[in-house]
C-alpha cells in the first residue's frame, strides 16, 4: 500500500482539479502545512510539518514544471516543525516555527532562496 504525505494541487474556476505535486515523505518533505507562496516566476513556495533529512519540517520550491527543491531542512537548535511562510518582493523568505530555537519554545526565520 503506498503512502500518502500531502499534495500541492490547483483548482480551476470550474472546479478541475491538478495535482501539481505529490509529497513522497522522507527527505522531501511530509504533511504540507500553511498557505504557499508564489514568486514572479511562478514558483511555489511552502513548508512541511515533518520530513526533511531530520524529519522536523522542510521549505520547498516547485518550479512550474513540478520538480521540488528543498531549500532548508529543520533542525532543533533553528526550529523545528514550521508553522508558517510568507515571501516578500525581494524572494526572501519569512516564517515561524512551533518548537525548538535557543528556548525550545519556537523561533522567526529569514531563509534567502
Amino acid at each position: 500500500m503506498q503512502q500518502h504525505y500531502g499534495t500541492i494541487f490547483k483548482i480551476t474556476a470550474l472546479g478541475q482539479i491538478t495535482v501539481l505535486y505529490s509529497f513522497p515523505g522522507g527527505v522531501s518533505g511530509a504533511n504540507p502545512y500553511a498557505a504557499l507562496n508564489l514568486d514572479q516566476q511562478g514558483n511555489i513556495f511552502g513548508i512541511t510539518y515533518t520530513g526533511g533529512s531530520h524529519n522536523f519540517g522542510i521549505i520547498f520550491r516547485l518550479d512550474s514544471s513540478g520538480n521540488e527543491t528543498v531549500l532548508h531542512n529543520f533542525g532543533q537548535e533553528g526550529g523545528v516543525h514550521p508553522s508558517g511562510l510568507v515571501i516578500d518582493a525581494s524572494g526572501n523568505l519569512y516564517g515561524t516555527t512551533y518548537q525548538g530555537g535557543k528556548y525550545n519554545y519556537g523561533s522567526v526565520f529569514e531563509v534567502v532562496p
